[in-house]
């Protein structure tokens, strides 16, 4: 009987263990990105360029044909881009300029993304690029 019951806490041990290890989603960088979430247009809260915080306004609008459109406050035109999306991997590109990015979370709501370049814009010497959008719901 206690030979039994031991193998039977084991065997529930070891089952507990393995659905844990399956369910665990640490960010959107463990997953793929359901494409749809992204479609719609995304209002920056901050950027991190280096290491340092900044606060301009930029809009980004992500077409479900492919295509969107990034508007910075500074910049009197809109920059239209092309973007596409493996994994969590968004690539954009804009005036002959890609730049992949890595979503790092993603939600109704909000999304992070991160990479070497700040979207729309060539490198121009920054070494990293972090931004956090809100989704505009009109």
């Amino acid at each position: 009987m206690k030979n039994t019951t031991m193998k039977i806490m084991t065997l529930f041990i070891a089952v507990s263990m393995i659905l844990a290890a399956c369910s665990k989603k640490d960010s959107a960088s463990d997953e793929s990105i359901d494409e749809t979430m992204l479609y719609g247009k995304w209002q920056s809260i901050h950027h991190i360029i280096n290491g340092q915080t900044y606060d301009f306004d930029v809009m980004i609008e992500i077409i479900s044909d492919g295509t969107g459109v990034i508007e910075i406050t500074e910049i009197s035109n809109p920059v239209p881009f092309t973007w596409s999306l493996s994994g969590n991997s968004l690539k954009i590109t804009a005036s002959n300029n890609t730049a992949k990015f890595k979503i790092e979370d993603l939600t109704e709501n909000q999304i992070t993304i991160s990479g070497d370049s700040f979207p729309g814009a060539p490198n121009m010497g920054q070494t990293s690029y972090k931004g956090t959008y809100n989704k505009v719901f009109e």
